[in-house]
C-alpha cells in the first residue's frame, strides 16, 4: 500500500480511534524496543497491534512518524511523574526524601519500555527531529526539578537554579542509565544513596529541611 502523506492522516476523536491509535503506538513501543526501529516494519506494527496495515497509514505518515509518535508518548511518561512531584504534598517534605522519590520515579520511567530509550539514543545520532524532540524533554525535566529548588532558595548553596537543574538531571539520569542498561556492577541501593548524597552536598542540603 501506498504510504500516506501527512495531509491524509487523520487524528482520531472518537474513541474507537483513539483505542485504534493507542494500539498502534504500544505496538510500535514493544517492538522498536525489542528489534530496533531499522528492523521493524509498518506490516509487523500492523499485525502486532492487530489491525490492518491500511490502518497504520491511516494515522501514521510512515514508520519515523510513528516512531516520534511513540517517543512522544515516551516523553509524557517520564515528564508526566517528574511533574507529579510538584504537588502540594511533596513541596515541604525534607530535601532526601525528595530525591529518593525522583529517583525512583525517573528509574520507573526509563523501566518503561527500556530497550525504546536505548533505541531513541541511537537515533538522536542520526535524526535531528528525534535529537530535537530529546532537548525539549531534557529541557522540561529541568524546569520542573527548577521550579521544585525553588521552593528551597533560601537553603540552597548554589544560585542558579537552572544551572543547579541541569547537573541535578544530569546526575540522575546517567545514573539511572547504568542501573536500567547493566552500565555498572554496584548495586543499585548504594548508587542511589551515593547519589543522593552527593546532590544534597553539592546543592548545600544535607540534613536541611526547607
Amino acid at each position: 500500500m501506498a504510504k500516506k502523506d501527512e495531509a491524509n492522516t487523520r487524528i482520531p476523536k472518537q474513541q474507537r480511534g483513539i483505542d485504534t491509535r493507542e494500539r498502534i503506538v504500544t505496538a510500535a513501543l514493544e517492538l522498536f524496543s525489542k528489534n530496533g526501529y531499522h528492523r521493524t516494519n509498518a506490516k509487523q506494527i500492523a499485525a502486532r497491534a492487530g489491525v490492518a496495515v491500511g490502518s497504520f497509514y491511516a494515522y501514521f505518515k510512515d514508520k519515523r512518524d510513528l516512531f516520534k509518535a511513540a517517543l512522544e508518548e515516551f516523553d509524557r511518561t517520564i515528564t508526566g511523574r517528574i511533574e507529579s512531584l510538584r504537588k502540594d504534598d511533596f513541596d515541604a517534605r525534607d530535601p532526601k526524601e525528595f530525591l529518593a522519590v525522583y529517583i525512583k520515579q525517573v528509574l520507573q520511567a526509563h523501566s518503561y519500555y527500556p530497550g525504546f530509550h536505548r533505541e531513541v539514543l541511537r537515533m538522536r545520532q542520526d535524526d535531528p527531529d528525534v535529537s530535537k524532540m530529546l532537548e525539549m524533554q531534557e529541557r522540561d525535566v529541568e524546569a520542573s526539578v527548577s521550579r521544585l529548588l525553588k521552593g528551597w532558595s533560601a537553603h540552597l548553596g548554589v544560585k542558579d537554579l537552572g544551572a543547579a537543574a541541569f547537573l541535578v538531571r544530569n546526575a540522575v539520569e546517567s545514573t539511572v542509565h547504568g542501573i536500567v542498561y547493566g552500565e555498572t556492577m554496584l548495586k543499585k541501593e548504594i548508587l542511589i544513596k551515593e547519589l543522593t548524597s552527593m546532590i544534597l552536598s553539592y546543592l548545600s542540603l544535607e540534613g536541611r529541611a526547607p
